[in-house]
């Protein structure tokens, strides 16, 4: 019989190497959360490189008297952002926090930042992408600005930061943060060609979001700059 508990250890690094190789962090930035059966939280821990972490590295947060009680070395520093997530979704499984080389880019553009719809992927995949504006790192307010999406976004960029991502599992997470990072390198070279091209209309937009939607996937409606202006 499987353990929850060593699995998912498992898996935090196995994640935590992918996105190391690939250069979704660097040094110890980042960190990754899945929540157990016993809706405890595994989370990566703090001051270690996403690729070398360990398994028995893991730290557990047990829900108890409206606190956590923390089984392990320290937590990761933005810890209050993974629990704010939790506990503003119940659907929500695994957050994964990258500092990816262009989300912390097209981050700086901030809150008021307008994608194009530019690629028919990222909004089946993820949807819109909201900026949240810059508050210190591993704050309660970041916390909560970041959970204030958890309903309506399947990720976020955090200005001047990096990017927030969470799904019903680590995969579902991992892959959106990942699906974020690639819009973000092909918006890249479009503006560097010129912003030249045909962008998606309303009518295109709604069909995905309507498909998205059958998928089971509420989340991600969103103010992208259509060929006819921003879409509401």
């Amino acid at each position: 019989m499987c353990d929850p508990l060593k699995e998912n250890s498992r898996l935090l690094c196995r994640v935590g190497r992918l996105a190391y190789q690939k250069g979704y962090v660097a040094s110890n930035d980042g960190n990754i959360s899945v929540r157990l059966p016993d809706k405890s939280i595994l989370i990566t821990p703090s001051g270690v490189s996403k690729g070398r972490m360990l398994p028995g590295q893991m730290v557990n947060l047990r829900p108890e008297n409206g606190g956590y009680i923390v089984s392990g070395t320290g937590p990761s520093s933005e810890t209050e952002m993974h629990k704010a997530l939790y506990e503003a979704d119940p659907t929500i499984g695994a957050v994964i926090h990258l500092h990816a080389p262009r989300a912390v880019c097209f981050s700086a553009r901030g809150p008021g930042a307008r994608w194009p719809a530019l690629c028919a992927d990222i909004i089946l995949q993820v949807g819109y992408i909201p900026v949240v504006p810059y508050l210190p790192l591993g704050s309660r307010e970041l916390a909560q600005a970041v959970a204030l999406h958890a309903n309506t976004s399947c990720a976020v960029l955090l200005q001047n930061h990096g990017l927030t991502a969470w799904g019903k599992d680590l995969w579902q997470a991992f892959d959106r943060a990942e699906a974020v990072e690639h819009y973000f390198r092909v918006l890249a070279l479009y503006e560097q060609a010129g912003s030249a091209g045909k962008l998606l209309c309303p009518e295109e937009l709604s069909a995905l979001d309507a498909l998205r939607l059958a998928q089971g996937e509420s989340r991600g409606k969103g103010p992208w700059a259509t060929a006819a202006g921003v879409r509401p």
